[in-house]
């Protein structure tokens, strides 16, 4: 397929570039290049497996929320670590003004 001169200034201006004359006449061999290639990938016969096609064999399967406790040294020594907090919760710079 050969891309003219015309397509290639008016993929350029979609694009917002400029173009020299040496830049349009490559772009269109090289885009018609790209363009003969993909025909010929559309002629190719593939063969679909349905491995290709993974599905999941049911419903997914989703843990259950659970709540991991932490001994109070463990937290002490969490929050000591912080470089600001109020009682036991941390506290940080404002999100919103």
């Amino acid at each position: 397929m050969s891309i003219t001169l015309t397509e290639v200034e008016h993929l350029a201006k979609l694009a917002r570039i400029n173009l020299s004359g040496a830049e349009k006449e490559k772009y269109a061999k090289d885009l018609s290049a790209i363009l003969d290639y993909v025909k010929q990938l559309q002629q190719v016969k593939s063969v679909q497996r349905a491995v290709d096609r993974a599905e999941a064999p049911g419903p997914s399967q989703w843990r259950a929320d659970a709540v991991i406790g932490t001994s109070t040294a463990e937290q002490e020594e969490l929050l000591s670590q912080v470089p600001e907090r109020s009682d036991r919760l941390v506290k940080t710079k404002p999100v919103f003004k």
